[in-house]
């Protein structure tokens, strides 16, 4: 356990060092696509969390959050003349739809909607 919980620091500040780069200018562009690709990841992984236990229902607010980010990202990347109309309101429906997912997997959370 404690070896993971290294793993994971590492991962971070990896994450957090390349992000800092991209945006001081060291790392010019073209991170877009890696980045459509870890957040859709990591939603995946919420998403086989929820699909594996049903009763974690709490695992499908961070997969459709993450997933919208990926779609906003993959946005930018591929459209970057239209990207700015409509990133937002990808966004905004994919944290929605997350909490929608909420509300028809638990009909008594009536709090999602």
């Amino acid at each position: 356990m404690k070896r993971m919980n290294i793993v994971w620091g590492i991962l971070l500040i990896g994450i957090g060092v390349i992000t800092l780069m991209q945006t001081m200018g060291v790392i010019a562009g073209g991170l877009g696509f890696v980045w459509a690709f870890v957040f859709v990841a990591v939603g995946a992984t919420f998403l086989w969390t929820f699909i594996t236990d049903r009763s974690r229902w709490w695992a499908l607010i961070p997969a459709f959050v993450l997933l919208s980010l990926a779609a906003t990202a993959f946005l930018e990347g591929a459209l970057p003349e239209t990207s700015g109309r409509w990133t937002g309101a990808v966004f905004m429906g994919g944290l929605s739809l997350s909490f929608w997912a909420v509300y028809l997997v638990r009909r008594d959370y009536w709090w999602a909607i």
